[in-house]
């Protein structure tokens, strides 16, 4: 299994692949100003095999691509591009995701959680920046409101980016105590796959009536077909 980090935080997620895929990723990319809170899955990650690198990428600005996009500096960079990324299995991340927050519902101007928050930018760049490197998947962990509708327009700009890199993309809520934890943490996970694949919104609940699910398929031709 080959994959990479990008933004692991304490790793919830990470563990995760590492555990399914008993497998260890070929690096561990982190923010710079985020960095503190990966270090934890680090050097955990160290203490049970990981020996690749651990490299810094630039805190977005997404409307200046920095010479060494998205990385730190040179240095980053440059060991960066040792690293084979050909034929990615998976990456996977859990970017930033406090631009979507209830929490940030009583902020004002650019702090205020919306689709348009500039702290969606984490997201917004490890979509673009995963997606350039063309794994088969790509998915990370994000809060609620990616999937609900102060998340629309947010999700609109994932959807385009992904069509235009060849992806399908879908929403998926899940929540921690559907999985035998004593603990309501609901959640988004983005998958992209690419290529054609069907794409899975149960992110809307809203009932779809039969003859309005069959209308979006044409009358077959006969029997057989």
């Amino acid at each position: 299994m080959k994959y990479l980090v990008i933004q692991p935080n304490l790793g919830g997620i990470a563990l995760a692949v590492e555990n399914v895929t008993k497998s260890k990723p070929i690096a561990i990319l982190t923010f710079e100003k985020l960095r503190k809170v990966c270090d934890v899955y680090h050097d955990y990650a160290v203490k049970h095999g990981f020996v690749g690198p651990y490299l810094s990428l630039t805190d977005p600005n997404l409307d200046e691509k920095t010479r060494f996009w998205p990385f730190l500096d040179k240095k980053n960079k440059d060991e960066f591009d040792k690293i084979d990324t050909t034929n990615l299995d998976l990456i996977v991340s859990c970017p930033k995701c406090s631009g979507l927050s209830m929490m940030n519902q009583g902020f004002k101007g650019e702090n205020r959680a919306s689709s348009d928050c500039h702290l969606n930018d984490y997201q917004i760049l490890c979509v673009n920046f995963a997606l350039s490197l063309k794994p088969k998947v790509f998915m990370y962990e994000n809060g609620i409101g990616l999937s609900e509708e102060i998340g629309e327009d947010l999700r609109a700009k994932i959807n385009k980016t992904a069509e235009n890199e060849g992806y399908s993309v879908s929403y998926i809520k899940i929540d921690t105590r559907n999985y035998g934890l004593p603990h309501k943490r609901p959640r988004t996970m983005v998958i992209f796959v690419k290529d054609n694949c069907p794409i899975f919104e149960n992110f809307h609940e809203k009932k779809v009536m039969l003859k309005d699910f069959l209308a979006k398929y044409p009358p077959e031709d006969d029997e057989e077909s």
